[in-house]
């Protein structure tokens, strides 16, 4: 006999409690409050992209010096904005997916390029 139990871990409860970040290419994308405590971020800070070559369709979040500057715009203060439109339209194109893109933040991290990278992992297509 099998059994599934419905927690704070597998249940939804929104952008809050799970790390989530919003790629849109019309205006600035958004990394929920999970996201930005999971991967230590703040106002000022800056993220990049990361592909994986041999496999296209894999991407990943890093903090990173060079990357797209985040930013408080929400009314509530909880979000990071950010825009990158020309790396938001690259990865919809390696997806095949040219609409708003939400993403789920991998809660384990991968050091690729001396970085802590974050897997994205699609949930709207």
């Amino acid at each position: 006999m099998a059994f599934k139990t419905l927690d704070s871990t597998n249940t939804s409860r929104g952008t809050l409690y799970h790390p989530i970040v919003t790629l849109c290419d019309k205006k600035a994308s958004v990394l929920s409050p999970a996201a930005v405590a999971l991967m230590e971020v703040k106002k000022g800070g800056k993220i990049a992209f990361t592909q994986d070559e041999e496999n296209t369709r894999d991407w990943y979040i890093s903090k990173n010096k060079n990357g797209f500057l985040l930013s408080v715009e929400d009314k509530r203060g909880k979000n990071l904005n950010f825009s990158c439109r020309n790396a938001v339209r690259q990865i919809q194109e390696s997806l095949d997916n040219h609409k708003v893109l939400k993403c789920k933040v991998g809660s384990e991290f991968r050091t690729i390029n001396n970085q802590k990278c974050w897997p994205l992992l699609v949930i709207t297509k």
